[in-house]
Formats: C-alpha cells, structure tokens, sequence
C-alpha cells in the first residue's frame, strides 16, 4: 500500500480498485478455496462492511462494476440491492455477513470459472483418451492386417478342413457351451492362436 502512504491515489475508487485487484489476484493464482484465498475473503467481507456504511455517493463510486470497469457486477448487481429503513441501500452479498457464509460476486465469478476450466480439462483429457485408444486399435488392426497378409489367408479359402471344423463347432455349440460361431473369427484363430480370446476360453 505505498501509494496509499505516499497519497497517490486521487479518489476512493482508485483505491477500492487496487484493493479488489490485489484480492481477485490471490483468488486467482491459489484458486478461491485456498487457506490463503479464505483468508483474502475476510479482508473482502471486512472492506464490504466498511464500504456499506458510506454515504450513497461514495458507495456508487465504490460498486464493484465501476471498480473492475464492468467486468464484475452490471447484470448481477441489479439483483444484489435490497430495501432497507436507511436512506442508502444495502448490498444483498452483505447479508450472510453475520452468518458467516458471505461469498463476493468476485468469488462467485471465479468460482464458476474455475469450474468451467476444469470441466473442459476434463473434456480435452476424455478427449485425449479416446484418440489414444483409437490410435492403438487403429494399429492392432494393421498389425492383424498385415500379419494376416504374411499368412497367406487364400491358402485358407480353398481349405476343405475350415468349414468342416465350424460345422462340428456349430453341432457342438450347445453341448460345449460356445459362444456364436463367426468363420471369420474361426480363421483368425487358427492363424493367430495366441491372440483370441475364442482359444483362451479354453
């Protein structure tokens, strides 16, 4: 606060305007539920009081729209005015101030920024995922591709033994508890032994 000491400042809203600046800094480089960011609140609730029992001119200069020059407040702070029996009115934020749960519309902001964030980081990382699994079966598929390739598949076509070994797996089904018999999949076994879970059942 050298400015403060050294009177730099030429209006109360210059200064409630580096204050809320400092605070909004803290939110967010620690995140709003920080022990530290907490800490910031207290400061924020305890300007939010002395600020309330300004005189309306001084209060209008000290809204947090004009402070952050309409990044926070216009629209919400349309709703955050409420009656009272005094010439000024008060800010609704101000009333959980005795029940302890006050939460700025600063800290609201933020709040739900950060919420926001992190749902699209998780969004990207669900993202990522997925186009890693896909780029591994992709290249599973290849490999079989190829492998099949180097075995000769024509060879098997003209192979009298294959549809004589589905047929007797077809009658067997039942009596052996298999599952559907697919020709295709039945091929691919007798090539690749070691990788079908066909042949691992058993």
């Amino acid at each position: 606060m050298e400015k403060f000491s050294s009177g730099q400042y030429g209006g109360i809203t210059e200064f409630v305007a580096d204050f809320r600046s400092m605070l909004e800094t803290r939110y967010r480089l620690h995140g709003v539920d920080h022990w530290v960011s907490r800490q910031g609140q207290k400061l924020e609730m305890m300007l939010e009081q002395k600020l309330a029992l300004l005189s309306r001119h001084l209060t209008e200069k000290t809204t947090i729209a004009v402070t952050s020059r309409g990044y926070y407040g216009l629209e919400d702070e349309k709703g955050t005015a409420c009656t009272s029996t005094r010439s000024r009115s008060t800010p609704q934020s101000l009333a959980g101030l005795t029940s302890g749960v006050f939460e700025s519309i600063m800290v609201q902001v933020l709040r739900h920024e950060e919420q926001l964030r992190a749902k699209e980081e998780k969004r990207l990382r669900e993202q990522e995922r997925k186009e890693a699994e896909e780029a591994s079966q992709k290249e599973i598929e290849e490999w079989e591709k190829r492998l099949l390739a180097q075995a000769a598949p024509k060879c098997m076509e003209t192979m009298w033994e294959i549809p004589a070994i589905g047929h007797f797996l077809c009658l067997a089904q039942q009596i052996l508890n298999l599952p559907e018999i697919v020709f295709y999949e039945l091929e691919r076994c007798l090539l690749m032994p070691q990788c079908n879970a066909f042949l691992l059942l058993y």
